[in-house]
């Protein structure tokens, strides 16, 4: 559901598309320029790549497990084509332009450069119907060269977005650090004028976040933190989810009342939405199957009892024994103590009326 925080980031990612579309406008005697700048740099190693616009910006979406990293982008990219097919025009010189308006990559499951970039090709070949994963050019050539041509083929096809979706599935992939190895090439990209965004664990950052000029430009459009509300009395847990998820009812009666309703369904779920989305659904399910006209709170009992909220709570027992600086069971699950606490809960005006 839409917060403050994910409307925020949503819109600065609408800003960085239509940016990047407009500064690879294809029918621009520039870009031939760069096209043809990147064409010869893919010929020689990665640091050869020519500074061709240092305006391009940089995001970092971090956070743990089930916080809507991925949601948030599948949501924002779906309202824009992936491609766009234009036909032959003489005075920009092509006979078909196949535009990619923007490319997400999923970091693979060996999350080594090599593996990653063969993981970018697969992307683009599935997207556009090429080949270039079978190009033995390609393939037989050495990771900076092939760094160096997919910036090239990035820029053939006027990429206006780069999204780098660090893996999550399980704890060792969870835990992989985007080496300075890896930040390097996300600079080329910026440098070649494509905006780019990186998403993943915290734990994967923290190599990057040891050089100021890395951390500086892969931030540059912002540095968001999803994370579980901290407060039950958080604007955010009030306003936004206790109302917008709780408050949903498909029976014809309302919920038996609770008292301190928003402290007890924070007790329950840690303040992860999704883990309230999983209670009220269990509990309208209990109620369902008792043939009950609302849900009660037996029905949250045996919710709460539910396997997907047993589960569940192992992964909130973690993450708040890891607040309190205490041992966590998942090492994707960083702790997070003081001050880093209180910067993911900026404070908001409450809604008037």
């Amino acid at each position: 559901m839409p917060t403050y925080q994910l409307a925020t980031i949503a819109t600065q990612i609408h800003r960085m598309l239509i940016g990047g579309l407009i500064d690879r406008d294809p029918y621009s005697p520039e870009q031939k320029r760069r096209l043809h700048q990147l064409a010869y740099g893919a010929q020689r190693g990665v640091l050869d790549v020519p500074w061709v616009n240092a305006a391009s910006r940089g995001m970092r979406i971090e956070g743990i497990t089930k916080q809507g990293k991925t949601q948030l982008i599948k949501r924002v990219l779906s309202q824009y084509p992936q491609v766009i097919r234009r036909g032959e025009n003489t005075e920009a010189g092509w006979i078909e332009l196949v535009q990619l308006v923007y490319l997400v990559i999923p970091m693979p499951t060996d999350a080594t450069k090599g593996g990653f970039l063969m993981q970018a090709f697969i992307e683009l070949d599935r997207i556009l119907g090429t080949t270039y994963a079978r190009d033995t050019k390609i393939r037989d050539s050495s990771i900076d060269s092939q760094l160096v041509q997919l910036l090239a083929k990035l820029a053939m096809h006027r990429c206006g977005l780069l999204v780098v979706e660090e893996a999550q599935e399980t704890n060792q992939l969870a835990t992989t650090k985007f080496g300075s190895d890896f930040g390097t090439f996300f600079l080329r990209v910026l440098n070649a004028g494509i905006p780019t965004i990186l998403m993943g664990n915290p734990n994967a950052f923290t190599e990057l976040d040891t050089s100021s000029q890395l951390m500086g430009r892969l931030s540059d459009a912002g540095l968001h933190e999803l994370q579980p509300t901290a407060s039950p009395t958080a604007n955010e847990w009030t306003d936004d989810f206790v109302p917008g998820i709780w408050g949903k009812n498909l029976l014809p009666e309302a919920d038996e009342p609770i008292d301190d309703l928003p402290v007890k369904l924070h007790a329950w779920t840690g303040g992860f939405k999704h883990y309230l989305n999983v209670l009220r659904r269990e509990a309208t399910m209990s109620a369902i199957q008792r043939k009950g006209s609302h849900v009660a709170q037996r029905d949250i009992a045996l919710a709460l009892q539910s396997s997907a909220m047993v589960e569940g709570r192992k992964i909130i027992d973690s993450y708040l024994s890891g607040l309190k600086g205490g041992e966590t069971q998942f090492t994707d699950i960083p702790g997070l103590p003081g001050e880093a606490l209180r910067r993911t809960q900026p404070k908001r005006r409450r809604r008037s009326g």
